[in-house]
């Protein structure tokens, strides 16, 4: 997702310096923004200042967004923890250029909702998640439907808190339908 404070010749990198997060290039070395919380949390709070002012927070679940990156992860963990009743978190592995089982000591002993994004890069590679759900305590649900490898597929119909989505799914439907 385009996020200015995260955006440059690439997906920026998150470092720390002192209590505040520095967001650099990785290519260009400029630094982008100086944070003192997640780049994505002023986006989350809009999504849930908006839902709350439609009166539509009884049926929708926000998914709020923590680039993994962050290393003040499970602090902003707890900003959402501390303030909010009925959410789930989002992790976009690729924008972050790290796995789920990079920040999974982050996570144990949460049961929050999770969505998690799967692809073929070596960072959102559906096994990891499958392997993370099996010990997590919340429920998953995995983008992208694990790029539909069927062989992932059969693993994810095994475990209980484990779910994917189908949505966009009619480029991947067409390759699949080809093989055939």
């Amino acid at each position: 997702p385009y996020v200015r404070e995260i955006t440059c010749c690439d997906s920026t990198n998150l470092l720390r310096k002192d209590n505040r997060i520095i967001s650099q290039c990785p290519k260009c070395k400029k630094i982008i923004s100086v944070l003192k919380h997640d780049p994505y949390r002023k986006y989350n709070l809009k999504l849930i200042n908006e839902i709350k002012k439609k009166r539509l927070d009884k049926k929708i679940i926000p998914f709020f967004i923590v680039h993994m990156q962050n290393p003040f992860l499970r602090e902003e963990i707890n900003f959402y923890l501390d303030n909010y009743d009925n959410f789930g978190l989002k992790f976009h592995t690729f924008v972050s250029r790290k796995s789920i089982g990079q920040i999974k000591k982050y996570l144990w002993g949460l049961k929050l909702p999770l969505f998690i994004h799967s692809g073929h890069d070596k960072f959102s590679n559906p096994k990891d998640i499958i392997n993370f759900a099996k010990k997590y305590n919340g429920n998953i649900l995995m983008a992208h439907s694990a790029r539909l490898s069927i062989k992932h597929l059969k693993k994810i119909n095994s475990i209980k808190n484990l779910f994917v989505d189908t949505s966009p799914l009619t480029s991947f439907y067409r390759k699949i339908k080809a093989k055939e």
